[in-house]
């Protein structure tokens, strides 16, 4: 602690680590937290949130809390998990459809 990282051409001290939550081995040493103005600046968004993560106390409490953030935040686009999983699954259909449809398992042009 007390060194410094280069976070886009900017030098921001080192002030504590952070371990994974989620089991050993998940590597966090490519993850660096600073200040939201900081981030905002240095992606040129002063002022703006793109993204913004949410953790509900309950799986029972998930659409609850999906329907309160669209109410606050009627501009924004809020998707739960469950409608993550469905995307990725609906896009795998897609794909998996497209092979078939060659008829030889690979594109036309393999």
């Amino acid at each position: 602690m007390g060194d410094t990282v280069s976070v886009g051409g900017t030098d921001v001290e080192i002030v504590g680590t952070v371990t994974s939550t989620t089991g050993d081995g998940v590597a966090t040493a490519s993850d660096v937290y600073v200040p939201l103005a900081l981030a905002q600046s240095l992606a040129d968004l002063d002022g703006q949130v793109s993204d913004l993560y949410v953790q509900a106390d309950s799986a029972s409490e998930i659409d609850a809390v999906a329907d309160a953030i669209t109410d606050a935040l009627p501009d924004a686009t809020v998707s739960t998990q469950s409608d993550l999983a469905s995307s990725v699954t609906g896009s795998l259909s897609t794909a998996s459809s497209l092979v078939s449809s060659s008829g030889r398992g690979c594109p036309p042009w393999c």
